[in-house]
């Protein structure tokens, strides 16, 4: 598979391996969303308790796949909401996407947390009882998934890898998935 250069291209190549039933779209997506950040998070508890001690290119392994996940979900969010992820990212070409990183800087599970309660204020439809329109909603919903985007790139960068990189990762592990007929289940080893 070719390599995605721009956010978009990675948009709409999701779209190949999305598997739900458009009616429970929204929910899907959403509490999927909250679900890969939390993951990511994990990732980071497992590592203090000392899970990678012996092996920290597995944290990185793993934060990778964890990241690219979110990813999928951001796009696929974005997509739900009739939005390209070039508008959440404010680029389309993947490699100028650089957010002033200087707000951000805390401790890297900080900003894992901090990406759980993003999705879940998405989840739980929190935006909708601050927002008076259709609009200022769906604006609000790409500020708080650009807000985990620039979470994802902070993430990366602290581990040295790029954003292209988890893009691009995250399109092979499930077009693979998908050719082996296991898109669905669960697990990172299928």
């Amino acid at each position: 598979m070719k390599a995605v250069k721009t956010f978009n291209t990675y948009q709409q190549r999701t779209t190949l391996t999305a598997n739900y039933h458009e009616k429970y779209a929204e929910n899907y997506l959403y509490s999927g969303l909250t679900e890969e950040c939390a993951e990511v998070l994990g990732k980071y508890a497992k590592r203090y308790r000392g899970d990678f001690d012996n092996n920290p290119q597995l944290f990185n392994d793993y934060l990778k796949k964890e990241l690219g996940d979110v990813m999928w979900f951001v796009a696929q969010v974005a997509l739900l909401n009739r939005t390209k992820l070039s508008v959440v990212t404010g680029v389309n070409t993947i490699e100028r996407y650089a957010p002033d990183i200087s707000f951000y800087l805390r401790r890297e599970a900080d900003l894992a947390h901090e990406m759980v309660k993003i999705a879940t204020l998405i989840y739980d439809g929190e935006l909708m009882y601050c927002v008076a329109d259709v609009e200022s909603l769906r604006k609000s919903l790409i500020f708080q998934l650009e807000e985990i985007v620039a979470r994802v790139y902070i993430l990366a960068k602290e581990n040295d890898f790029t954003m292209a990189e988890i893009l691009n990762h995250n399109l092979e592990k499930l077009h693979d998935r998908k050719k082996r007929n296991v898109i669905k289940g669960s697990g990172d080893k299928r």
